[in-house]
This record gives C-alpha cells, structure tokens and sequence, in this order.
C-alpha cells in the first residue's frame, strides 16, 4: 500500500486528501468540518465505527437513515444535504473510488447534489489496481453486507444493485477522502 502515491492520485484528482492515525481523530476533524451544516450520511460501518453520530446531531442537522425512520424519507433528505458522508468499498492507489450499493442513495450522493463529500476510509479499503478495488468490493465488501443483512452470502447480486466508480469530483463538488490508518467496515 503505498499511501503517497495515494494522495499524490487524489489531488492530481482534483479531491483532498486527510490522512489520520486514528478513527478519534478523524471523528474530531469530521466534527469540526461539518458543524453548522446539514448532513446527509449513507450506510456505512466504518462511519458507525467513528461513532460520530450523537455528537455530530448536536452541531448539525444530521440525516442518516441507519438512525431515523422512515428510511425513504431520511434518504431524500440526505440527498439534498449541504455535506454528505460516507465510506469506498475500495480504493486504488491511483485515486479511483467504487462502490457498490443496494438502495442507490449512496451512489447517486458521491455524484450530485452535495456542496461537499466526504469519502472516510481505513486502510483496509486500499488496494494498488482499480482492478483490485472493485475485486474488494465484490468479494470483500458485498458478501460481508449480505451476511450483515441475514442473507446467503452467495446471494450477492440481491444487495449489490448498482456499481459505482468516483474518478474526480462531479458538478462543482468539493470532495475530501479520509484516510484513517485503521482497518473499518468493509
């Protein structure tokens, strides 16, 4: 894993880059960055295992459908946040995000509609090939999801809907990948 190349591939990308040793650091900046604004936030276990939630509500209007019913309507809510967060299934060394998703708001969000969004990560997610991050994704991220949701591992294609891949940021989108040198979600 070489993280300089890495952030070399993000800002030559046009996204900034934040490199932590620690998910409390990370969580502290994260804090500091969105307070005051409205957030939108997808599924992620690697933003549950920052545990920013709770503190993150009282500086900011928070939009997470993993925390508030009904789902459909904290995703349309999200979706129009000023600031959007949430994790990569893998990452490459040369600055390309993919992701794969079940409902699509986590996808359509890395595209549209946010001012800002925020792309958190451990190290775990790296991979050197674009190759190997969407073979991470597939057989790392999408069976570990299918397991998470009570659901035969082989049934995969049941969660993974949509394939999304982030090369630069889109439509005037200010994006910032976290790096946090931890190994958090999947």
């Amino acid at each position: 894993m070489n993280l300089k190349k890495l952030e070399k591939s993000l800002i030559e990308n046009g996204a900034s880059y934040k490199y932590f040793e620690t998910k409390e650091e990370a969580k502290d900046y994260l804090l500091e960055a969105l307070s005051g604004t409205t957030v939108g936030i997808g599924g992620s276990m690697t933003v549950e295992a920052l545990g920013l939630y709770d503190e993150l509500c009282e500086k900011s209007e928070v939009h997470w459908h993993w925390k508030t019913q009904p789902a459909h309507e904290v995703h349309k809510k999200a979706a129009v946040a000023e600031a959007y967060i949430c994790s990569a299934n893998g990452i490459s060394e040369d600055g390309v995000i993919v992701n794969i998703d079940g409902t699509g708001n986590r996808i359509a969000s890395m595209f549209f509609g946010h001012k800002r969004l925020f792309i958190v990560a451990g190290v775990n997610k790296i991979r050197k090939t674009y190759e190997e991050a969407v073979e991470r994704a597939w057989k790392v991220a999408a069976p570990l999801n299918a397991k998470r949701f009570g659901l035969d591992e082989s049934k995969v294609p049941s969660i993974a809907k949509g394939v999304a891949t982030l090369v630069r940021p889109m439509n005037g989108q200010k994006l910032e990948v976290i790096i946090i040198n931890e190994e958090l979600g999947y």
